[in-house]
């Protein structure tokens, strides 16, 4: 409902301020006293039409058209520089014949509910078309319409979902059809997988005599650079008899030295002497000898470490040869329980067995 309408420099209105009541308001008043003007005013505040400025007040160059209604303040206002509406203290620019929706939701005026004094009545002499726009704007056919659409677009497309889900299904069913003897084919997965274990096994212990053989062949490389056993046994054993004999030759190096010197002692016997002065040389010798058997001793303690080495080695190599024995004897079984190559998958006859032994 409109309060009050408020019009100032519009036509022939300088500034007119009309308060309005609940139900039928009636203007009246002679010929060109500017009734017909009120209506033109709130139709230009409603639609912003006319455009232009022919409306403004000779004289004047701003005009404005103001309502009241539900608690809210419109106004439609054109000043130089200034072409607006302004809803609540809050400024639209206008815009050609365009309307801020704000204001249209707060006027809720449309040509259903405003005539003008010229106006024709209401769709008597209108063309079908408009008529069947304005009822359908009345009762929303077009909501019934989009409804009723969209639901005739819901049932085909689920209609076509049906047909797709049942094609699915038939799909599915002879795909199902393809796996039903799948249960036959357990105890065949289950024995390959048996087959696929025993290989894997076969493969590891193959690796397994790889590698030790591998080993054997460094054994058997380094033996071959080791000189012969029996002949560094003869060597330690010269080596200690030279030990011996050197330390019987201290010995009597100690008597000699004491000798010499209860000799060098006594006067009387000055002319034994001189078939003693070689004794130096004899001692440099037996020093010299001495020395030598040092380091054919330290070599001999050398060829000990040696001899211990190589009987670990040996140790090594017989518990080698013993496991690899042990390999040999368990591939040998496998390979006579085997039915089937495990690689090629070729059924084994004894003689393909005698030949992978």
């Amino acid at each position: 409902m409109i309060d009050s309408i408020e019009i100032r420099n519009f036509q022939s209105h300088e500034h007119t301020k009309l308060d309005l009541h609940e139900g039928l308001n009636l203007l009246t008043g002679q010929n060109h006293a500017g009734k017909t003007v009120i209506l033109r005013g709130l139709e230009w505040l409603r639609t912003s039409r006319p455009t232009g400025s022919a409306f403004v007040r000779k004289g004047t160059e701003d005009t404005e058209v103001t309502i009241e209604t539900e608690g809210h303040t419109i106004s439609r206002v054109r000043k130089k520089g200034q072409n607006s509406y302004i809803l609540d203290n809050k400024s639209f620019r206008a815009i050609g014949t365009d309307v801020p929706q704000e204001v249209i939701d707060i006027l809720n005026m449309t040509d259903i509910n405003f005539q003008g004094q010229m106006s024709p009545h209401y769709l008597i002499l209108d063309s079908p078309g408009k008529i069947a726009r304005a009822v359908n704007d009345a009762v929303h056919l077009d909501d019934a319409e989009a409804a009723a659409s969209a639901l005739s677009a819901s049932v085909r497309e689920t209609a076509t979902e049906i047909k797709v889900t049942q094609s699915d299904i038939i799909g599915l069913e002879l795909s199902l059809k393809l796996f039903a003897r799948l249960d036959a084919y357990e105890p065949r997965v289950r024995a390959a997988r048996k087959q696929q274990d025993a290989i894997d096994d076969l493969r590891a212990k193959s690796e397994s005599l790889t590698s030790m053989k591998a080993d054997l062949h460094v054994v058997d490389h380094e033996l071959s650079e080791i000189p012969d056993l029996l002949s560094l046994t003869e060597k330690i054993e010269q080596v200690q008899q030279i030990q011996k004999t050197l330390d019987e030759s201290l010995v009597r190096q100690s008597t000699l030295s004491a000798i010499l010197v209860d000799l060098e002692s006594t006067q009387k016997i000055e002319d034994m002497t001189e078939p003693l002065k070689i004794m130096p040389k004899i001692i440099e010798e037996i020093e010299r000898r001495r020395t030598a058997v040092t380091g054919m001793k330290q070599q001999a303690d050398k060829l000990d470490d040696l001899l211990s080495d190589l009987e670990s080695k040996k140790i090594a190599l017989d518990q080698s040869v013993t496991d690899l024995q042990q390999q040999q004897d368990e591939y040998n079984d496998l390979i006579a329980e085997l039915d089937v190559c495990p690689t090629c998958g070729q059924k084994l006859d004894k003689t393909m067995k005698e030949q992978m032994l």
